[in-house]
C-alpha cells in the first residue's frame, strides 16, 4: 500500500506504539488523535469544485457527488476527474470507467437552479422530464423516474 500512495505522491504515516502487537498504545493514541482532528479541522462542509477519483474496485466507488457505477475491467485502476466550471457545467474526464453517476444532496448544486440538463453524447432535456422518456429500457441509468 505504501508502494502504491508514493505512486500517487501520497506519504503513508505508521503510527505504532512500543510492544503492542494489534493494540493502540496510549501514547499513539494521542498522536492519532491529534492528526485526526488536525484532518478534521481543514474540512469545509463546501462541495469541492473539483474531485480526481482512482478507484480499482467498485467497494470503493463514492467521492463526494462522484459515484462510480460501473467498471471496465475490476483491479485496473479506474478514474475520475471531475470539474464544476463557472458557466455551471461540468467537465468529467473518465478511464476504465462504464458507469457514472454525478450527485449533488439537495440544494448543494452552486449552479443555476433552473435550465435543461445536457450530455454531449444525448440532446438536452428538461430537468423535471421522465427520464425513462430519453433513457431506452436496460440502459445503466439510477433512480428511473
Amino acid at each position: 500500500m505504501e508502494a502504491a500512495l508514493a505512486d500517487l505522491g501520497i506519504d503513508l504515516v505508521h503510527v505504532i506504539g512500543p510492544a503492542t502487537g494489534h493494540k493502540i498504545h496510549a501514547q499513539s493514541m494521542v498522536e492519532i488523535e491529534t492528526r485526526m482532528a488536525s484532518l478534521a479541522a481543514a474540512v469545509t462542509a463546501a462541495v469541492p469544485p473539483r474531485i480526481q477519483f482512482t478507484t480499482v474496485s467498485l467497494r470503493y466507488h463514492r467521492m463526494h457527488w462522484v459515484d462510480i457505477r460501473g467498471l471496465g475491467e475490476h483491479w485496473s485502476p479506474a478514474s475520475v476527474d471531475a470539474v464544476l466550471t463557472a458557466d455551471d457545467k461540468v467537465r468529467v474526464q473518465t478511464n476504465n470507467v462504464t458507469s457514472l453517476r454525478l450527485s449533488f444532496p439537495a440544494g448543494h448544486w452552486p449552479g443555476a437552479r433552473q435550465g435543461p440538463v445536457r450530455d454531449s453524447c444525448k440532446p438536452a432535456y428538461p430537468r423535471n422530464a421522465a427520464l425513462s422518456r430519453y433513457f431506452p429500457p436496460g440502459a445503466p441509468t439510477q433512480n428511473r423516474q
